[in-house]
């Protein structure tokens, strides 16, 4: 039946004309089960029910053993009034957030009311698992019932910790922005009876069609022992994490980004709350960046402030700021003639490039970057400016089977600042000073390429018609460039002993090359693939296989320099041996012979030898999966954008029950070849990294990440994580077996956001190893 927004389907209805009084049942069969129960909806407002008695006009009911959807949870009711302003008020009730018809967990409410769309008030409640009353209980009980945002406080995990003491964690105060929840904010703190202390702004935003981002700001007083003892200890850290996104449809031409990390260089091994992610972390990256796109021009404009800050060694480097712009390649010559010949002229096809870039550059300990050492550290600061642009073309020669890429480029530095070297016979030491004023250092350089292909075939004799192919991509460059050195000589070395410099040696965009250069360069590229019949292959009937991806072998002859004229021969290749099973290699030959650890100009090839290895790299991958479920509930493809965003934030709280298993395996192994005047070292280093998971059950899943080092001969950092999921309940627990980290928290607790509070845990910190 409907009646204006108010429907209502069961198996037996009955319906007065008179005073539209209606009643509606469902239909027991023959083995006594109830089926098609009364379904009734008003509004946003559904419910399921044994019996109900309700009038179309005055919008009052009642409704015998009934289950009603009300926000996040469930309402279990035995007898309950709908009235005239749509609050229900019921007597011996359940509410859950479990959607079963018998919950594995609920509050017993003796009596309750519902206000649509506000709150759940009742008398005395009391939580129930499994059916056993437990001994949490309260006087009444108030849960929300809306279904947007609403303010409220968030409650804090509590422990202990030997070391800081009795400790409250994450406790604060939510509250969402804006009228349309466009944005919210958490003011989260910690704190414990030792005295330390910590606070947290957590501000997320979603606009749709502009932006999107999240700023979160800490703070931390960590305190060690007590002040009266001499193994106390006090730090105080920060760090700020902000990350901004501009949709693609926001704006056509101009884009801004924001991606920051930063804060002191012990925040993450002295903060209790750190997660292992960033503790392993040892360098932090930021980057603020506004472009835009001149609208029908190849001109692009952009705007960085740059940071990169190392936690180990505490070197701060600055950018503040980049601007730059770039001119796409354009053909300056094209259009000009008047004819409309479809073959173009061999100048139609000249393109050119233009870059111009400024920068301002700090490199600084973080101990300096305080307000009463910016004085003295701002001078430090390098800036400069540099332009640079090619004019290249192309050309088909011989059939079309050679390629020949002319080019001209060119590089203009332009400085603020530039060193001066000279001997003080006052001290008797070499002085470097830091020139004022403004000095120009530019190069130029022409090069020429002539590229083809040369193919190889060679067909195996047999049933399944095997044929190799051997792809050879061979380049040869022509480039050269001539003296642009601005080496200067003088007695200012160790000891008076003469020596050379640059001016520009402090530049941040570097010096002109120094010395003429001719250079011969060889480049191979080299691709070998398989096919042969397949009958697993309908379509084609053969299959394919790539034996090697690529080999690439690059070296170069120096036809002016005085000796030394060969460069060291770069190889490099990569395999796939067996599915996702890869293999990379990287290697340094030089050809030269070393004696005392310096490099002549005697060639190893005329003694029969390859030359030196100076370094070996070999690195393998394996990535191991089970096959994923396709389209899963709960795998990412079926997630909508606002929760694919949310597991991005929080990558660490997601679990896919999608993919059964997976293992990936990573080994590094290099050897390097050192010369010194004490003889020749070779150096073998090597690391081997584990990482997987193991779904057992449906609801049980394993994960571990660990790893061996061969040089201290012992395992690295391992952590292990078991996943139970428990319908409506989930538990997690998180083991670091040995290291500094060392430390185990297990938690169970319900999966509603609405009741995430509810919930128990036991935890041991790394902190208390301290």
């Amino acid at each position: 039946m409907s009646y204006g927004n108010t429907n209502l389907t069961a198996g037996y209805i009955e319906f007065s004309m008179t005073d539209n009084h209606v009643y509606a049942t469902g239909i027991t069969d023959s083995t006594g089960k109830t089926t098609e129960k009364p379904h009734f909806t008003d509004g946003g407002e559904e419910l399921t029910a044994a019996e109900i008695e309700y009038n179309f006009e005055t919008k009052k009911g009642v409704i015998r053993e009934v289950r009603s959807r009300q926000g996040e949870g469930y309402v279990h009711m035995e007898v309950s009034k709908k009235h005239v302003n749509d609050e229900i008020h019921l007597e011996h009730g359940k509410y859950t957030t479990c959607e079963l018809d018998h919950p594995h967990y609920y509050f017993n409410l003796s009596k309750a009311i519902i206000i649509p769309d506000d709150k759940i008030v009742s008398g005395p409640v009391n939580l129930v698992v499994m059916d056993i009353p437990t001994p949490l209980a309260l006087p009444f009980g108030f849960f929300p019932n809306q279904k947007r945002e609403s303010k409220g406080i968030l409650i804090p995990q509590y422990g202990e910790s030997p070391v800081l003491g009795f400790f409250l964690l994450n406790g604060g105060y939510y509250m969402p922005l804006g009228k349309k929840g466009k944005a919210d904010l958490q003011l989260l703190g910690d704190i414990y009876s030792r005295g330390s202390w910590g606070a947290k702004t957590i501000l997320r935003y979603n606009t749709k069609y502009k932006h999107n981002g999240n700023f979160n700001l800490s703070f931390t007083d960590l305190k060690r022992s007590d002040p009266e003892f001499p193994d106390f200890s006090r730090n105080k850290e920060f760090f700020i994490r902000w990350q901004h996104n501009q949709d693609a449809k926001a704006h056509p031409y101009r884009r801004f980004s924001a991606n920051v990390n930063a804060g002191t260089r012990n925040n993450f091994r002295n903060n209790f709350n750190t997660v292992s992610q960033d503790y392993l972390s040892n360098t932090f990256q930021s980057n603020i960046s506004w472009t835009y796109s001149i609208p029908n021009k190849p001109i692009n404009l952009s705007a960085n402030l740059r940071h990169n800050q190392n936690s180990l060694t505490g070197l701060v480097n600055l950018t503040l700021p980049e601007l730059a712009m770039n001119v796409n390649r354009f053909f300056p010559f094209q259009g000009i003639r008047k004819t409309g010949s479809a073959t173009k002229k061999w100048y139609e096809n000249i393109g050119m490039t233009y870059a111009s870039n400024m920068r301002n550059d700090l490199t600084v300990q973080d101990t300096l970057l305080r307000s009463e050492y910016l004085p003295g550290v701002t001078s430090r600061m390098r800036n400069g400016m540099r332009h640079s642009g090619t004019i290249s073309t192309s050309f088909k020669l011989f059939k079309q089977k050679f390629t020949l890429n002319p080019a001209a480029s060119f590089t203009e530095r332009w400085y603020l600042q530039s060193i001066q070297k000279e001997w003080d016979n006052i001290t008797q030491q070499p002085r470097t000073d830091t020139l004022r004023g403004f000095k120009r250092a530019g190069d130029y350089s022409l090069s020429a390429s002539l590229t083809t292909k040369i193919y190889g075939m060679y067909s195996f004799k047999g049933k399944r018609n095997a044929k190799l192919r051997h792809v050879i991509t061979p380049s040869i460059n022509l480039s050269y460039h001539p003296d642009f050195s601005t080496q200067q000589s003088g007695y200012f070395g160790p000891n008076g002993t003469l020596a050379t410099y640059s001016p520009f040696d402090i530049g941040i965009y570097g010096k002109p090359p120094a010395g003429e250069a001719g250079l011969i360069s060889l480049n191979l590229v080299n691709n070998i693939e398989m096919k042969f019949k397949s009958a697993r292959d309908t379509v084609t009937g053969y299959k394919k296989l790539v034996l090697i991806e690529n080999f690439t072998l690059t070296g170069s002859y120096n036809v002016f320099a005085d000796s030394i004229n060969y460069s060291n021969i770069n190889l490099s290749g990569r395999i796939t041996l067996w599915r996702n099973l890869g293999l990379v290699y990287a290697g340094t030959i030089d050809p030269y012979r070393y004696v005392n650890g310096r490099k002549t100009g005697d060639l190893l090839w005329d003694n029969g030898s390859i030359g030196n290895f100076l370094g070996n790299n070999l690195a393998l991958s394996w990535a191991l999966r089970s096959k994923t479920k396709t389209a899963a509930k709960g795998s990412l493809n079926t997630l909508n954008e606002e929760d694919r965003n949310e597991i991005s934030r929080n990558q660490d709280a997601y679990i896919d029950f999608t993919i059964p298993w997976s293992l990936s395996i990573n080994y590094n192994i290099r050897k390097d070849k050192l010369f010194s005047s004490l003889g020749t070292e070779n150096r073998i280093t090597q690391s081997l990294m584990l990482r997987g998971d193991l779904s057992l059950t449906q609801n049980w899943k394993i994960g571990f990440t660990s790893g061996y080092d061969f040089t201290n001969k012992g395992l690295t950092y391992t952590e292990v994580n078991i996943f139970r999921d428990l319908h409506c309940w989930e538990m997690r627990f998180n083991w670091i077996p040995f290291g500094i980290r060392k430390s185990y928290m297990i938690q169970i607790n319900i999966k509603s956001s609405m009741l995430q509070d509810l919930r128990l845990m036991r935890r041991r910190s790394w902190f208390d190893a301290f």
